[in-house]
């Protein structure tokens, strides 16, 4: 990997981690009408992003075990 390669990346690292400041920043000044408790928690969207993130993530891992196949599966 090339530090041009390696420096786009970091922009946008830092572009996303920017844009995730600023929207958890705004949810303590936008006032939101909830339909649910939960919804009304200062910070609940960010936190519930992040477990469904790592959830899909580790369900996608057990999932690939299961409907995997060998690398010579269909014949050569």
């Amino acid at each position: 990997m090339n530090d041009s390669h390696r420096s786009g990346n970091r922009f946008w690292v830092l572009l996303m981690t920017i844009g995730c400041v600023v929207v958890l920043l705004l949810d303590f000044v936008i006032d939101r009408h909830a339909d649910a408790e939960l919804e009304g928690w200062t910070g609940f969207y960010p936190v519930f992003g992040s477990v469904a993130i790592v959830v899909l993530i580790l369900l996608s891992k057990i999932l690939r075990r299961i409907v995997s196949r060998q690398e010579d599966f269909y014949g050569d």
